[in-house]
């Protein structure tokens, strides 16, 4: 039983990379990003998982990870590509299991306080390296390192014509509602302020009709109080809708500055 298990064991084939096969026309292979010895190993895991994600957004381009292309090439290939400096280097490689037209190398090096990064564009099917370019950032900004790369590679992919150039979203002033919203905000305050005027008139009519009472008639001072009452809920419509619109206008605001 245990001799049949070890056979069937034996007979499974090795693992198949988990890119989906087809055609490989758009179809770039990654290999790990070179770093030198006393660059952070961290760093360049990191930049390789980026740029990865960064390739694989790309909707006209499928992406061959290093994982992958370690189970293809075997370590020692990699190891190979990977310290490659010259771009003669490529062409010594067999890259007959690799189902991809392009091979994407990153190399990261340090010259004093700068870090220079290199980027080499592999055509598979003649193994000659047709693109490269370069870039330099601070070599003490992680993150500078990490977005000079990204745009390096993604910059290099748009000019072979494989990637899409970087759509700059347009500098987009507020919307209508909010100024909508603005112009309603205005309009409350403007009745508040109508609504406090007229409060303020009607407090001093009522201290007048108060002083001139025992003056007065009783139906001229009941038609000048009704006159004042008439007056105080005017206000007191005038002062709720004042505080609406300025609800109003003030979500009006925030829902426009969005």
């Amino acid at each position: 039983m245990l001799a049949l298990l070890l056979l069937a064991t034996l007979a499974q084939p090795p693992a198949e990379p988990a890119y989906r096969l087809g055609s490989a026309t758009n179809r770039v292979a990654l290999l790990p990003v070179q770093c030198e010895r006393d660059l952070d190993v961290s760093l360049c895991r990191a930049l390789g998982e980026s740029i990865a994600v960064d390739v694989a957004r790309e909707p006209r381009l499928e992406v061959i990870t290093p994982q992958d292309l370690d189970v293809l090439l075997g370590a020692q290939a990699i190891a190979q590509l990977s310290s490659c400096e010259k771009d003669d280097c490529y062409s010594s490689q067999d890259f007959t299991r690799v189902d991809a037209a392009y091979l994407l190398a990153l190399a990261v090096n340090r010259i004093g306080s700068e870090a220079r990064l290199i980027v080499r564009v592999v055509d598979l099917k003649r193994a000659v390296v047709i693109d490269r370019d370069d870039a330099a950032a601070p070599a003490a900004d992680e993150r500078a390192i990490e977005r000079a790369a990204r745009t390096l590679v993604m910059g290099v992919l748009v000019r072979r014509g494989l990637a899409r150039p970087p759509v700059e979203e347009e500098a987009r002033g507020v919307s209508g509602v909010f100024w909508a919203g603005a112009v309603t905000g205005g309009v409350g305050v403007i009745a508040a302020g109508g609504a406090g005027l007229l409060g303020l008139s009607v407090l001093g009519q009522t201290q007048a009709l108060r002083t001139e009472a025992p003056h007065l008639g009783v139906d001229e001072f009941d038609a000048r109080a009704r006159e004042i009452r008439t007056q105080a809920y005017g206000a007191d419509l005038l002062l709720v809708g004042a505080a609406a619109l300025a609800v109003a206008g003030g979500a009006m605001m925030v829902v426009g500055a969005l």
